[in-house]
């Protein structure tokens, strides 16, 4: 007997052991009616996703071109005009997306940088600074780098608001050897070396060659030396692995030391 709402296939003549079978009809409304729930739900996710992308696309759109500045440290290589340009997009951008961490991490850097340089007006800068990383991790906690500018501009500016130890060891905590946080952290750690944390120096030891590795950042490197205590000083030198790189590093300090006295000496 055939069931309803199915065809029936009798194939016993075409092979003795294949058996009768059911097979779903087309018409059948129930199959009909489930396939097209189905379509409906895959169009629907399709909707949400393409809302929820265009706006980013938009917004990103908006500032990829003004991305050529340093991932690395926290300055811009720019005029003040193009900085300006280039924090007037991520405020933009920041406006309609607030809960995106990484336009909020762009946008502290370029304050930063402009408060830095004196751009603008510069407690303004700071503030924006300040107020764009808390953005930042508001959205996203587990940044490394956003816990490291956050130490960095609390150092920096002397913002008695920001908790510059703490932070500094929630970026040690969430990203021991991010090499994109090793200016920004070996500044704030060898300026405060009295609160280092001893289980932060061991990471703070790789961030250290980190910066003589990178023949941009060894000039960094001894600036921050010569500004550092001699406790400081010490354990900066402990972390070159071989006599010949600390003597090259003692070179790159008597030139440093050199340099300072011929720009201070008075020219005839």
């Amino acid at each position: 007997m055939a069931v309803a709402g199915t065809t029936t296939v009798n194939i016993a003549t075409t092979t003795p052991i294949e058996r009768r079978v059911a097979v779903p009809s087309t018409t059948d409304a129930s199959f009909v009616k489930q396939r097209t729930v189905v379509s409906a739900a895959a169009l629907l996710v399709a909707l949400i996703i393409a809302g929820l992308a265009v706006p980013r696309c938009i917004v990103y759109g908006k500032v990829t071109s003004w991305r050529s500045f340093s991932l690395i440290a926290p300055t811009v290589k720019s005029s003040a005009g193009e900085i300006d340009t280039m924090l007037a997009a991520y405020r933009a951008a920041t406006a309609v997306m607030p809960g995106d961490a990484d336009l909020q991490t762009r946008r502290a850097r370029l304050a930063l940088s402009a408060a830095s340089s004196q751009i603008g007006n510069d407690a303004e800068m700071r503030a924006e600074t300040i107020d764009a990383l808390r953005g930042a991790i508001a959205a996203s906690p587990d940044q490394s780098i956003a816990w490291a500018l956050l130490a960095y501009a609390g150092n920096r500016f002397g913002l008695a608001s920001v908790p510059v130890m703490p932070a500094l060891r929630l970026s040690y905590i969430l990203g021991p050897y991010e090499g994109s946080n090793s200016r920004l952290r070996v500044a704030v750690a060898l300026a405060h070396w009295d609160e280092m944390p001893d289980e932060q120096k061991f990471y703070l030891r790789s961030d250290i060659l980190n910066l003589w590795n990178d023949g941009n950042a060894r000039q960094l490197l001894a600036d921050l030396y010569l500004a550092s205590s001699f406790p400081a000083r010490v354990f900066v030198r402990t972390a070159f692995p071989s006599e010949a790189e600390l003597a090259h590093f003692d070179q790159v300090l008597r030139d440093t030391v050199r340099h300072r006295a011929e720009m201070q000496s008075p020219r005839p």
